[in-house]
């Protein structure tokens, strides 16, 4: 099973919420009240846990304004780089990675999975 095989109507739902957000980590709690039920055997295998590299700003993850050592989640830009993938848009995705900055790539792909939808 993949995104092509799930509601249009559900993908562009998640779209709208996570818009062209490249930067943050969806926690589960986050998934379960905003995700479409059919999308979450999709995502929910992405789940895992992110570390911070407290080397750089950038690579440090950050809670409420506090930098964490870890969070569990899910990067948005993923899930988008995952929908685009499964619903066969190569050149969404082959422009997206040519994107400097995750929200470039984030607005990216989800102005071409609407569109596709």
């Amino acid at each position: 099973m993949s995104f092509a095989d799930k509601n249009p109507v559900a993908i562009a739902k998640l779209m709208g919420d996570i818009g062209g957000d490249g930067h943050s980590i969806l926690p589960p709690q986050w998934l379960n009240a905003h995700v479409d039920e059919t999308l979450h055997d999709l995502i929910e295998p992405m789940i895992g846990e992110h570390k911070s590299n407290f080397s750089h700003p950038k690579l440090t993850i950050f809670k409420e304004g506090y930098p964490v050592e870890s969070l569990v989640g899910v990067r948005a830009l993923d899930i988008q780089f995952k929908i685009a993938q499964d619903l066969g848009l190569k050149e969404v995705v082959d422009e997206a990675l040519e994107k400097v900055g995750r929200g470039y790539q984030a607005e990216c792909l989800s102005r071409g999975i609407l569109k596709s939808l």
